[in-house]
């Protein structure tokens, strides 16, 4: 018998490196780590859905936890790759997070087909967002119908 209050949940973290002066290949040099996805302030772009043109108005480097699509609402093992990931680079981070043109974000994405979300951060986990960026943003979207 199936538990019909199951809802899926798809989950993953960003790392994201907003800067008026460092572009993304400086900073993939700094920090010896490839991007998941960049840009670079002056780059021409067009919206895919809006078709909205205009001008890079930042450099942006980000790197992604893989998506997972799982029943529990639970960030850990995200939390858990940053931290294996940049676990020798703390220093590097801290010297980005540092600069005054620069901002780090710690971006949680959750998408469900449920209504609603809980999860909980640790007090460990937070440090260690604390430690790697300026700023924690959430991203909770509903399929809900």
């Amino acid at each position: 018998m199936g538990n019909e209050y199951s809802f899926k949940y798809r989950i993953y973290c960003e790392l994201i490196v907003v800067s008026q002066n460092s572009t993304p290949g400086f900073i993939s040099e700094m920090i010896q780590i490839k991007p998941s996805r960049s840009f670079s302030k002056g780059e021409t772009f067009r919206a895919k859905k809006s078709g909205t043109a205009g001008k890079r108005m930042h450099n942006l480097w980000a790197i992604k936890s893989q998506t997972i699509i799982t029943e529990e609402e639970n960030i850990s093992s995200h939390i858990e790759y940053f931290k294996d990931l940049l676990k020798n680079k703390l220093g590097i981070i801290k010297r980005i997070k540092s600069d005054p043109e620069s901002e780090i974000s710690f971006w949680i994405w959750i998408e469900t087909d449920g209504i609603g979300v809980s999860f909980d951060i640790p007090e460990n986990d937070l440090a260690f967002i604390r430690k790697i960026s300026n700023r924690l943003q959430v991203s909770i979207v509903s399929n809900s119908k």
